[in-house]
């Protein structure tokens, strides 16, 4: 299930960042998909356990982003991944360029958090 704790975490993340992936859908016509995916599983969460899910940058690029991920139980470290999720076109599925005004806040972002 850290996989899916991981794109949840994702979703929330580019809410909290004012991207709402209906609406980028509806107004821009852009979609995101998982390119590909690492994942290192390191220990075994357990039912009920408190778990965090961070959500970080390694490269911003035009048409793709890396997130970098850990999942955490209180300071242990049970799972860190790194996915990469390409910006699609909703109509064709192929590569698209993601919006100046998304590439502008995720870079702010990023610089403001150290990186």
């Amino acid at each position: 299930n850290y996989i899916k704790f991981m794109e949840r975490a994702r979703t929330e993340f580019l809410r909290h960042l004012g991207f709402e992936l209906t609406v980028l859908e509806r107004e821009q016509r852009l979609l995101f998909a998982v390119r590909d995916l690492s994942v290192e599983f390191r220990r075994p969460a357990r039912l009920n356990d408190w778990l965090e899910v961070s959500v970080g940058f390694a490269a911003i690029r035009a048409a793709s982003l890396l997130f970098v991920q850990e999942v955490r139980r209180d300071s242990e470290l049970l799972c860190e991944g790194r996915v990469r999720v390409a910006s699609l076109s909703a109509d064709s599925f192929r590569p698209l360029a993601l919006p100046a005004f998304m590439l502008d806040r995720l870079m702010a972002h990023t610089a403001g958090n150290g990186g």
